[in-house]
């Protein structure tokens, strides 16, 4: 049986995550499968996120993890956020709405990250 557990501290409704002080260094000997993370933005130098104690819980799921999920739509594109939380070759997976600009395409290629890109919702759909 799998189990879903969400760390990190206080839910942020507005953003959809949680920021605060209980993150995986509170919580010893974590072992998770997969961590699927939204970042805030993309550049060559990797994923970053805006705000110092969201990128910093996402940081630890990454490390404990055994395999990372990135998703960002294009507008994360060559817009590099506050902290970086991985570079490239930290994550196995990265899902996005169009395919990256050529520049970060191949380096997340050179790093074997698989780039997914999901079909656009059907119209009418409510998100």
């Amino acid at each position: 049986m799998r189990a879903i557990y969400v760390l990190g501290g206080t839910y942020w409704g507005n953003a959809q995550v949680t920021i605060g002080p209980i993150g995986f260094t509170a919580a010893a000997r974590i072992n998770a499968d997969t961590a699927v993370i939204g970042v805030t933005g993309i550049s060559l130098q990797g994923f970053s996120i805006g705000r110092l104690e969201e990128a910093a819980v996402s940081s630890d799921m990454i490390k404990v993890a055994q395999r990372t999920i990135i998703v960002a739509d294009h507008s994360k594109f060559q817009a590099p956020a506050f902290a970086q939380v991985a570079g490239f070759d930290d994550v196995e997976h990265f899902v996005t709405d169009v395919p990256p600009p050529p520049d970060i395409s191949a380096a997340l290629e050179r790093a074997g990250c698989q780039i997914v890109i999901a079909p656009p919702p059907p119209e009418g759909a409510v998100g």
